[in-house]
């Protein structure tokens, strides 16, 4: 059997770890000031519209509900769709598993066929939009990417 051992000496120590933790809390400041200035972005109903108007869809500038709702702890089954179809769109859905996030129903006025019945839905959790889709509220309804 062999052994090795070696000498820890405190300096040494010090001069490894301290570089370390100061990349360390530069990227926790870094990521705690980007998530706080996206987090104030959508927290009021006129950044909710403009973000919309952003997207091209002119809305009604109430919107026609809002509920509060847990994201699912594991999104399976319908939630596994919805999911992917976020993903698709750059929307961190399943980064948010589990938290509390209000859904935001507008009236579209602008929909490019001219379809009547169309709205838009914003999750938003801590002011961050989380997923978003179109939708026909029609017998014969669809569910749409919203970008």
């Amino acid at each position: 059997m062999v052994i090795y051992t070696a000498k820890l000496q405190p300096r040494r120590l010090l001069r490894f770890l301290l570089p370390l933790l100061g990349i360390l809390i530069v990227l926790l400041l870094v990521r705690g000031f980007l998530g706080r200035s996206a987090a104030s972005s959508l927290k009021d109903n006129d950044a909710r519209v403009g973000y919309l108007q952003s997207l091209g869809y002119e809305v009604e500038p109430e919107p026609l509900s809002s509920a509060e709702l847990t994201v699912p702890l594991t999104l399976d089954g319908v939630y596994a769709d919805y999911a992917a179809l976020q993903e698709e769109q750059g929307y961190p859905l399943a980064d948010y598993c589990g938290r509390r996030a209000v859904r935001y129903t507008y009236a579209v006025t602008n929909y490019p066929t001219g379809e009547a019945n169309v709205q838009a839905n914003l999750l938003i959790c801590d002011g961050t939009v989380i997923a978003g889709d179109l939708c026909s509220v029609a017998l014969d309804g669809w569910m749409r990417a919203l970008c």
